[in-house]
Order: structure tokens, then C-alpha cells, then sequence
């Protein structure tokens, strides 16, 4: 998850881009753990659109109050407040994925969480009750509240699935450790020089490995599968293509603040439903973004026309649609998506320059490749 964050950082922001950490650490779960065949397919899309909903969160000026001594105490407490947040509205969907909930009761928890993220962030966030961006300049839009209060909603609704308690709780806590002293890495590189290092990158990394961390620990009580591993399966190439580009599209339709908190509701019902969209979901949506996400960057650094950079793009999501039917496994497809993801953020970095952030992601994949050697040698 520590290299699904950084990734999310660099080569997509926002929901969609934390999808990338989400789905990558459900994944990892489900092979570790012996999860296999369409209930690992429910839980990566539970993990991504779940761990996708705290992306709606605004924070860059928050660790702006982490660069300086006067601030730093205010910033690293609404980092922890936020990173704590996002942990537990994704941990209580990635726990709701890896159980069997009837479409009826999970639209109900759906509409709770839904109701009660505008309940919070109305009486809250609107008025900036409780404010951790600057007031003094752009003043941004904060939604934490809302998140909160949600995640909590949707977890009283379903506060009889297993382990869903545990998720919330360890969720809770990693993610404000994760995020509360990662944020001490802004504050160290304002004192010996911002470009000294990638100090922001350290921030999403220590973020990412204390939350991933904190979700293997309340995974360990789940029950894995019996008997041998089960197949994962696939929409064929172009209706998963269309699902993913509506998906990325739509989001741009819905007019509130936080639209992805509705986009995302509205595409677990489906994974519920129909098992064969559960994949696309979780890796296409995610790849679609970040796919387009490098092509308006190809197009602002004037490498070529920009209907060359969005075809591009295109291209690369069909081609991603057209090799996922033939993932099967939960190992396929975490290599799958990490792979791309690693080799969409060396390409981006090669266009201007190879820095530390490129090292570093080289070397958590090589880190990967060596544990994922182990694992079958052992």
C-alpha cells in the first residue's frame, strides 16, 4: 500500500487516484490470506471505491501548516484527524467487501452513508466549524466531517458483518498514525531545503505503509476460502472499456462538492449485482484515470498535439481491457495493475528527468519482486 500511495500521488490525484492504493492493498490481502475466484473480485472493488471515497478530502493546505513551527501543530492534527478518516470509511468498505451482503441491505447502508457525509459536511465543513485549511487564502472546501460521520453511518447499518469493527477501528488508526507523522516529513524538509530530498513522496509513503499495516493487522481474523483457489472473471473488453469511461466521466455530471461519494455508491450496487464488472471496477476504472491523467500531462508539456496524448490514453485503456479477461487470479491482477502503474510513473518521470522519486519507486517494486520470489520459493 506504501507503493500504491505514492503512485496515487504522482501519477493520479484525487478519489480516482486512491483507488490505486485501495485496490492494490485488497488485493495483496486476498492472495495472503487464501481469498480467491469472485469473493477477491468483490473485495478489490470494495478497497478501491472505498479507500477512493477519502481522496474527496482537501489537505494540501493542511500540510502547508506542517512546513512551518508556528503552524505545525495545528497542520499535524488536522493530517491525523483527515488520514484517521480516510482509515475508517475504507477500512468498513473493505470489510463490507469481503463479506456476503444482500443488494438490498448494502443499497440501505449505501443511502445511510451517502445522507450522512451531506449531514456532516453541511453542519460542519460548510460553515467551517472545525477548519484545517487556510481561511486567509483560497479558503478550500473541506468534506472530513461529512467522510466521518458517513463511515460511522455506514458502519452501524452493517455493525453485525464480520470483523467490520475491527477494520473500522485499525483503519482509524493507522491511517491518522500514518498520515499524522508522515506529515513530520513537510515539516523536516522546510528546515533543510524542500528540494533536498522528496519529502512530500515520504509523507504519502510512511502514510500508506502504517495504513496498509494497520488493515493486514484487522485482516487477520477473516475466514479464508476452503479447497482450492477459485478463478476471477471479467466483461469482455469493450463493455468493461465503456464502464470504465463512464465511470471517469460521470464523475464531472454530479453536481456537488463531493461527487465521488455518489459515483462511488452507485458502482458497488453493480459490483454486488453482476460479479463480472467487480474487476473492471476495481483495476479499469483505476487504470482509466491515471491512463488520462498522463495524457492531459503529455498534452500540457507540449510533447505533441493533445488529441495525440488522448488518444494515447485510450489506446492504453483498451489495451488494458482487452488482457484483463485473461486474469484469473488475485496475483495476475495485483501484478497487472501495480506493473502499469509502476511503468506509467517511470515514462511520466522520463519526459523531463529521473529523480529520487523514480528510485524510490524502482525500488519498492524490486522490493515486491523479491518478497513475491520468496513467497514461491519458500
Amino acid at each position: 500500500m506504501s507503493l500504491g500511495w505514492g503512485l496515487r500521488g504522482y501519477i493520479g490525484g484525487h478519489s480516482f487516484g486512491a483507488m490505486i492504493p485501495g485496490a492494490m492493498v485488497a488485493l495483496v490481502l486476498c492472495r495472503l490470506l487464501g481469498i480467491s475466484g469472485e469473493r477477491a473480485a468483490l473485495a478489490a472493488a470494495f478497497g478501491a471505491v472505498g479507500i477512493g471515497f477519502g481522496g474527496e478530502m482537501t489537505y494540501g493546505q493542511t500540510v502547508g501548516f506542517a512546513r512551518d513551527g508556528a503552524t505545525l501543530a495545528w497542520g499535524l492534527t488536522g493530517l491525523a484527524l483527515k488520514g484517521a478518516v480516510w482509515g475508517l470509511t475504507g477500512g468498513v468498505f473493505l470489510a463490507a467487501g469481503f463479506a456476503k451482503i444482500p443488494l438490498r441491505r448494502l443499497a440501505f447502508a449505501l443511502a445511510a452513508f451517502a445522507a450522512a457525509t451531506l449531514l456532516g459536511w453541511a453542519t460542519v465543513n460548510l460553515p467551517k466549524l472545525i477548519y484545517f485549511s487556510n481561511l486567509a487564502d483560497r479558503p478550500r472546501e473541506e468534506v472530513w466531517a461529512g467522510l466521518l460521520l458517513g463511515g460511522v453511518a455506514f458502519w452501524l447499518v452493517l455493525r453485525d458483518v464480520p470483523s467490520i469493527g475491527r477494520f473500522a477501528r485499525a483503519g482509524f488508526l493507522g491511517g491518522g498514525l500514518g498520515f499524522g507523522l508522515g506529515g513530520n516529513w513537510i515539516f523536516i524538509g522546510s528546515q533543510v531545503g524542500m528540494a533536498s530530498a522528496p519529502w512530500w513522496k515520504l509523507m504519502e509513503f510512511t502514510f500508506g505503509a502504517l495504513f496498509g499495516a494497520a488493515l493486514g493487522s484487522a485482516a487477520l481474523a477473516l475466514e479464508p476460502d476452503r479447497g482450492a483457489p477459485k478463478p476471477m472473471h471479467s466483461l469482455p473488453w469493450l463493455p468493461a472499456s465503456a464502464l470504465a469511461f463512464a465511470a471517469f466521466f460521470a464523475e464531472r455530471l454530479i453536481p456537488v462538492r463531493f461527487p465521488y461519494v455518489f459515483l462511488g455508491c452507485l458502482l458497488l450496487g453493480p459490483a454486488v449485482r453482476w460479479p463480472l464488472t467487480r474487476l473492471p471496477i476495481a483495476l479499469l476504472a483505476t487504470a482509466v484515470a491515471f491512463f488520462l491523467d498522463w495524457s492531459e500531462y503529455f498534452a500540457d508539456t507540449d510533447l505533441g498535439p493533445a488529441a495525440l496524448g488522448w488518444g494515447l490514453g485510450t489506446a492504453a485503456t483498451f489495451g488494458f481491457a482487452i488482457v484483463l479477461p485473461r486474469v484469473t487470479t488475485t496475483r495476475g491482477a495485483f501484478w497487472l495493475l501495480s506493473g502499469v502503474a509502476v511503468a506509467v510513473a517511470m515514462a511520466k518521470g522520463a519526459i523531463t528527468s529521473i529523480n529520487a522519486e523514480h528510485a524510490l519507486f524502482a525500488f519498492f517494486t524490486l522490493a515486491l519482486l523479491a518478497l513475491e520470489r520468496t513467497r514461491q520459493t519458500a
